[in-house]
This record gives structure tokens, C-alpha cells and sequence, in this order.
């Protein structure tokens, strides 16, 4: 499931930021991909709420730091 919800929040990212060559991994740190702020992950959460049906607790958000917590709250959001 890691790898599908991976997959998924990269496809997001890469048409948020406007970055189609871009590769995440779990590790990845937020603040270290280019343009990824805090209007991003927004706008990312929304899509992957609209278009894939997560329903992220807001409480997580204030604790993402990497992409794998991303991933975490995805998985989370599945249950």
C-alpha cells in the first residue's frame, strides 16, 4: 500500500509544483523540494481528498516533515 500511496502523492506533487521530472522517496524532507511550502502540501491534501477520496485528520498536518509522513497520513486515511 506504501508504494501505491507513494506513487499517488508524487503524481500530485509533480503536477502541483509544476515539476514532472521530480522523485520523491519516503526519506525525502519537505523543505528541501523546491517550491513544496506550506500552500502546496494544502492544495496536494485537497487533491488527494477530491480525486482519491482520503480524508486527512488536520491535527497530522502540523507534524509533516517528510514524505514518508505524507505517506503515513495516507495510510492513516485509509483505514
Amino acid at each position: 500500500m506504501m508504494d501505491s500511496n507513494l506513487a499517488a502523492l508524487s503524481q500530485v506533487a509533480r503536477d502541483v509544483l509544476g515539476c514532472y521530472d521530480l522523485e520523491l522517496t519516503p526519506e525525502t524532507r519537505i523543505l528541501t523540494v523546491k517550491g513544496w511550502d506550506s500552500v502546496a502540501l494544502v492544495k496536494m491534501l485537497l487533491l488527494l481528498e477530491t480525486q482519491l477520496g482520503f480524508v486527512f485528520d488536520t491535527y497530522d498536518v502540523a507534524n509533516i516533515r517528510t514524505v514518508g509522513d505524507v505517506v503515513k497520513m495516507m495510510e492513516k486515511a485509509q483505514v
